[in-house]
C-alpha cells in the first residue's frame, strides 16, 4: 500500500519493455558516474501508475504535465531525436534508499548475473527474493 503523499513522477524512455503494469515495482540503478557516490547501486523505488507510447511532442508534453524534470524544448527534442515512439511511465515514487544497494551486492547476492542490466528489466521471483533483504526505505 502506498501512502496518499506519495510524489507522482514519470520516466521517459525508448526501452523496448512493453510488460510494466499498474503496481508493479520500480527499482531505479543509477549507472556509473564517478561524480556520484551513489553511482552504480539501486537508489530509488517506485509504484507504476501506468506506461503509455507517445508518438508526438505535444503529446508528450501534455503527458508529462510537471512531473517530468525536462522543459518543455527539452521534451520536443527528446521526440524529434527518432521516429520511434517514447514510453511515458508514470509512478508514484515511494523513497530513495538510505543506504543505496551497490552493484557489488546485487552481484554478489545473485540479484545480477556479473552486470547491470542496460534498460528495463524485469527480476524473477528469486532475483526480487534475494533483492527484498537490501532494500531499506527511509521513510521520513
Amino acid at each position: 500500500r502506498v501512502p496518499g503523499n506519495t510524489i507522482r513522477k514519470v520516466y521517459l524512455c525508448r526501452a523496448q519493455s512493453k510488460g510494466l503494469r499498474p503496481g508493479d515495482l520500480l527499482f531505479f540503478y543509477l549507472s556509473k558516474d564517478v561524480r556520484l557516490e551513489a553511482s552504480q547501486s539501486i537508489t530509488t523505488v517506485g509504484v507504476v501508475e501506468s506506461m503509455e507510447e507517445c508518438n508526438a511532442a505535444e503529446d508528450l508534453i501534455r503527458m508529462t504535465a510537471k512531473r517530468s524534470v525536462f522543459s518543455i524544448d527539452d521534451l520536443r527534442a527528446i521526440q524529434a531525436e527518432s521516429t520511434s515512439p517514447v514510453k511515458v511511465i508514470d509512478f508514484l515514487l515511494v523513497s530513495h534508499l538510505e543506504p543505496c544497494v551497490t552493484l557489488r551486492q546485487l552481484v554478489d547476492t545473485g540479484v545480477f548475473n556479473g552486470r547491470p542490466p542496460q534498460s528495463i528489466a524485469r527480476l524473477d521471483q528469486a532475483q526480487y527474493q534475494r533483492l527484498q533483504p537490501l532494500i531499506r526505505v527511509a521513510l521520513s
